[in-house]
């Protein structure tokens, strides 16, 4: 994915230099079981497999993710549906492959991370007019997100000052106790992906399950 290899200067600028070098040693190293299991089970095997996984491996991982609620639980709808389908074997090999596309690098899921963030920044001491930015930002860098130019390597990158990453699960914890400087410099590199990857300016608006839904249909959607 271009843009998977971003590097924020200290001026802000965009270089292309070794980002996956510099997410190798920001953090533990570990992958998601979900993101590994998934992108097997859903390439080389059958749709009952696949529904498996989602039930054993990827909802109980949405369960203990940093999303709202209410935003778990309309997620997990969302994919206990798409998972009866695959049990009823009712999708081709191609539309398991789409979504695995889609799913399997998908920064979505962790996005609760990002809104714990803005609730830091809110409790912070940095300015109201810092504050509004910060969520206009993170606004915007979730229409990044959805728009699909957004890889997990980027969100790492971006996050470096303000997450941790479980060795096991691959789950972005949010510092809650980030410093207002470890925040600015968050706002600095989502600016500059954004930039970068022609992000609109206007409001976005949706909510994680409202993505999640249309990524699941664009993959079932043959026709594209």
């Amino acid at each position: 994915m271009a843009g998977q290899d971003i590097k924020l200067t200290k001026q802000g600028d965009v270089s292309y230099g070794p980002a996956c070098f510099v997410t190798f040693i920001f953090l533990l190293v570990g992958i998601s079981l979900f993101f590994v299991y998934m992108s097997i089970v859903l390439m080389g095997n059958t749709g009952v497999r696949a529904s498996r996984a989602i039930y054993e491996q990827l909802i109980p991982w949405v369960e203990q993710s940093h999303l709202s609620q209410n935003d778990r639980r309309d997620v997990i709808d969302e994919l206990e549906i798409l998972a009866e389908k695959m049990k009823k074997e009712e999708l081709t090999s191609r539309q398991l492959s789409r979504l695995n596309a889609r799913l399997s690098d998908s920064v979505i899921l962790q996005w609760g991370a990002v809104e714990k963030l803005i609730t830091a920044a809110q409790e912070s001491d940095m300015s109201d007019e810092e504050k509004a930015e910060f969520m206009a930002l993170c606004d915007r860098w979730f229409a990044c997100a959805a728009s699909g130019k957004l890889s997990l390597q980027d969100m790492e990158f971006a996050m470096q000052q303000v997450c941790t990453k479980d060795a096991r699960s691959g789950r972005l914890n949010p510092k809650m106790d980030a410093t207002s400087t470890a925040l600015r410099d968050f706002m600095r590199r989502i600016k500059t992906m954004c930039e970068h990857f022609n992000t609109p300016t206007e409001k976005f608006g949706k909510k994680v399950p409202e993505v999640l839904r249309q990524m699941i249909e664009d993959g079932l959607d043959e026709s594209k």
